[in-house]
């Protein structure tokens, strides 16, 4: 598809969203995100379909020059999870910084999805609780 088609129904289907209440799949920041100048294999273009830029800051000047100071401060990573390297001093401030910010005693900041909604399945269950299923489905 022509990128100045793709922008085109990224735009409608932004105005459609705001119209009817839905979240967008396709704005005008993820067909930023797609068609970046900087996607590129075998020194083709490459069109990207995939990824998690729901805020579409991937290429934000802002971001990318906190994240080039991040790595210039911080390294390139832990070498680890949390669990098996221990906590570093800016998990524990970002934990710190988003308790203030929601007015809470504090948060747990989570590597992934899915280890977020272990944490939380496992703790809004607690011990001795049981699943069930209202439906009659599963076991």
């Amino acid at each position: 598809m022509p990128r100045g088609l793709l922008h085109i129904a990224a735009c409608v289907n932004l105005s459609g969203a705001r119209v009817f209440g839905y979240r967008p799949m396709l704005t005008p920041g993820k067909v930023r995100e797609l068609t970046h100048a900087d996607w590129v294999c075998d020194d083709a273009p490459l069109r990207v379909a995939t990824g998690c830029n729901y805020l579409g800051l991937t290429f934000d000047p802002d971001c990318i020059e906190a994240a080039c100071h991040a790595v210039r401060t911080q390294g390139t990573g832990t070498t680890g999870s949390r669990a098996a390297n221990g906590s570093y001093a800016v998990h524990v401030q970002l934990e710190r910084d988003l308790a203030d910010f929601f007015g809470r005693r504090g948060v747990i900041v989570f590597s992934t999805g899915y280890v977020a909604n272990l944490g939380m399945l496992s703790t809004l269950a607690g011990p001795g609780c049981s699943r069930g299923h209202r439906s009659g489905v599963g076991p």
